[in-house]
């Protein structure tokens, strides 16, 4: 299983491919211990461009959407890592009427003139009313992580990493206007959590390094953050770690939104 979160920080400064989005087969996928099915979206190509990034990692990008790796079907459904689930069934196209206006610019049948649509002959009704694989919310990545759905390190990072971002969400996102306040506050399952990831998050890896300084930042925990960006980051990345580096000496703990970095 390929995590989505490792290197994000490292996407700030690698070039971005001039390739457009390309949709896959979209998956129809039986949730466990239920009758219920969900529909899971597949990329087959797609790019960087005009993405924008975040100090913890978070990255929305135009033409490479994130796919949820764990799902459930319902509010009470059973978690489950969608790598596992059973596949009964595909659609071998897309439908140009469910893309977003800045993908159907792009996509190949659109710029050949062509319809694209899925060939529904036959299609089980329960197919059709399949709902999409969701991202699960922060409490959810808690209630994972609870019932043991983190099997192994990298599985345990995935859910953290996750709920951590969602944690962030109502930062990056604010919707009301006044003064905004850091969601790890002591005591709080917020905080609990990242202090486990900065537990788990390797030294050794330059990735995982500069992840771990902005967590202990978010943290408030500055002179960790700065030690740990006192070790050798490859050149490509000094540009993000001097960054990150002013935000600890100014004892700002909020995420932010990172600037475009010299490629």
């Amino acid at each position: 299983m390929k995590l989505r979160w490792i290197g994000p920080l490292l996407l700030c400064w690698l070039a971005a491919s001039a390739s457009a989005m390309i949709p896959g087969p979209e998956l129809i996928i039986q949730c466990p211990e239920s009758d219920k099915l969900v529909k899971q979206f597949t990329l087959a190509s797609g790019n960087t461009l005009s993405g924008r990034r975040w100090s913890d990692g978070y990255a929305l990008y135009s033409m490479l959407p994130s796919i949820p790796q764990i799902t459930r079907c319902d509010d009470q459904g059973k978690f489950f890592w969608v790598a596992e689930a059973t596949v009964v069934g595909k659609f071998e196209g897309w439908d140009e009427t469910r893309m977003p206006q800045a993908w159907r610019a792009v996509s190949p049948c659109t710029q050949r003139g062509t319809r694209c649509r899925w060939d529904k002959t036959g299609m089980p009704q329960a197919w059709r009313e399949a709902s999409d694989v969701r991202f699960l919310s922060e409490q959810e990545y808690h209630a994972a992580l609870a019932e043991g759905m983190g099997r192994n390190r990298k599985e345990e990072v995935y859910l953290r990493i996750q709920a951590w971002w969602a944690a962030n969400a109502a930062v990056r996102n604010p919707r009301t206007e006044g003064a905004i306040t850091s969601p790890f506050f002591p005591g709080s399952r917020a905080r609990d959590n990242l202090e486990r990831l900065v537990e788990l998050l390797a030294t050794d890896n330059p990735d995982e390094r500069l992840m771990k300084a902005e967590a202990l930042r978010q943290l408030g925990r500055f002179e960790e953050a700065q030690q740990t960006l006192q070790a050798t980051f490859p050149e490509q990345m000094e540009e993000a770690v001097r960054w990150i580096r002013e935000l600890v000496d100014k004892r700002d703990v909020l995420v932010k939104e990172m600037p475009a970095f010299r490629k």
